[in-house]
């Protein structure tokens, strides 16, 4: 292993770090990628929690705000599976929190469904200050 990233450092620079190793392979020029359910890097991230790779994704450019084939978004996932760190990163990035899903359902739904309590009120009160810097 220590081979291949001596390689990749001879090449592209510092690749030292899982971080940069990702980002000078090119690996998250694909980002939006889909499988067959239409989810990309990001939906999947964000569905394990994995708060490192979505840091990296989200700079790397992804689109917080991106559908998989049912309308669900990075934070509908996030949401529902209560990562608190990720549902923060995408709504620091502009994820949409009034994104609907092809059931009408929107990440505090899921939220409220699966009790994660802290994310409701996160949610809740990042939906209010959008609102009053809206008016």
């Amino acid at each position: 292993m220590a081979y291949f990233f001596n390689f990749f450092n001879r090449f592209y620079g510092d690749c030292t770090t899982f971080k940069s190793f990702m980002l000078c392979a090119g690996i998250f020029y694909a980002y939006e990628s889909t499988d067959r359910f239409g989810r990309t890097s990001l939906h999947l991230a964000s569905l394990r929690g994995d708060t490192e790779i979505v840091e990296m994704l989200l700079e790397a450019g992804a689109n917080v705000n991106i559908k998989n084939k049912f309308g669900w978004t990075p934070l509908h996932l996030a949401a529902r599976e209560g990562h608190i760190d990720i549902v923060q990163m995408l709504l620091e990035a502009g994820a949409n929190i009034g994104a609907k899903n092809k059931f009408g359902r929107t990440p505090l739904d899921y939220a409220v469904k699966h009790r994660h309590t802290d994310i409701v009120r996160m949610l809740v009160s990042n939906k209010y200050q959008r609102d009053e810097n809206e008016s």
